[in-house]
C-alpha cells in the first residue's frame, strides 16, 4: 500500500511581493500557510508542518511579537485551522503520530500544541536553532517560541537524515518521502521515475523575516 499525501492549508498572511520575489512589485500578495498530511500503511498519520492556528493572535497581541502581525498580517479562522481541516477528513488530533517540522517560522509551527500524542521531528540544524534562539533574535527570524508546547524543546527529536528545508524520512517498506517547505524565491520540484528524484531550490535574498513561504513538494513512494 503506497503512502497517501494530502496537501492542505491553515490560514494565510499578506506580504509585499518585493519582499518575497527578487525584482517583485510593491503590491500586497496573499501567502497561504500550507501543510501536508501523510497516511502511512504502518506508521499512521503524519503531518509535515501545521500552518497557522488561532493562538497566533494571542502570542502576537503585545510587543515585540506584535511586530510580526503588523508586518505580515495573518488571517486564520477556526474553520481554517489544521485541526478543523483534519476533522473534516475524519481524523482527530490524537491520531497524529508524528509532526515533521521543516523549520520554525510561525506559519509552520503555530498548530503544534494541537497534537498531544505526536512526536516532533526536525533537522539537527533546526533543532539547535530552536533551542538556542530567543527574544528579538528569534522574532527577527519569524520564530515565536511561545507557539510551541511547553515540553516541545526537551522532547524534540532531530534526524541527520533531514535537511533544514527538506524533510526526508524512510519508514521502511521501501517508502521514501521527500518534501520541501521553504521560504524561497522559487522552488521547482519534480518527481522522477524509479529511485530518482530531483529538486532545484533557490534561496531568497531575504529582507529580514517578513517573507513567508512558497511551497513545493516532491513525493515518491516505492512499491
Amino acid at each position: 500500500m503506497p503512502v497517501k499525501l494530502t496537501l492542505l492549508s491553515a490560514g494565510y498572511c499578506n506580504g509585499q511581493e518585493n519582499h518575497t520575489l527578487r525584482n517583485g512589485r510593491r503590491v500586497s500578495r496573499r501567502y497561504p500557510a500550507l501543510f501536508a498530511l501523510l497516511q502511512h500503511p504502518t506508521e499512521g498519520y503524519i503531518l509535515f508542518d501545521t500552518g497557522y492556528a488561532r493562538r497566533f493572535y494571542d502570542v502576537t497581541r503585545y510587543f515585540p511579537n506584535r511586530l510580526y502581525n503588523l508586518i505580515t498580517p495573518v488571517t486564520i479562522t477556526e474553520e481554517e485551522t489544521a485541526v478543523s481541516k483534519l476533522s473534516a477528513l475524519g481524523i482527530q488530533p490524537q491520531q497524529i503520530r508524528y509532526v515533521i517540522v521543516s523549520h520554525f517560522h510561525a506559519d509552520h509551527v503555530a498548530g503544534t500544541k494541537d497534537f498531544p500524542n505526536a512526536r516532533f521531528i526536525c533537522s539537527e540544524t533546526a533543532c539547535i536553532f530552536a533551542r538556542n534562539t530567543r527574544g528579538l533574535r528569534a522574532l527577527s527570524a519569524a520564530y515565536i517560541p511561545e507557539l510551541l508546547p511547553d515540553d516541545f524543546l526537551t522532547a524534540l527529536k532531530y534526524s541527520r537524515l533531514l535537511r533544514p528545508v527538506t524533510g526526508t524520512m524512510n519508514f521502511g517498506l521501501n517508502n521514501t518521502i521527500c518534501l520541501v517547505m521553504a521560504c524561497c524565491e522559487w522552488s521547482r520540484c519534480r518527481a522522477m521515475p524509479a529511485d530518482k528524484w530531483e529538486c532545484w531550490y533557490k534561496p531568497l535574498n531575504a529582507k529580514f523575516f517578513w517573507l513567508l513561504m512558497f511551497v513545493g513538494i516532491v513525493f515518491r513512494s516505492g512499491q
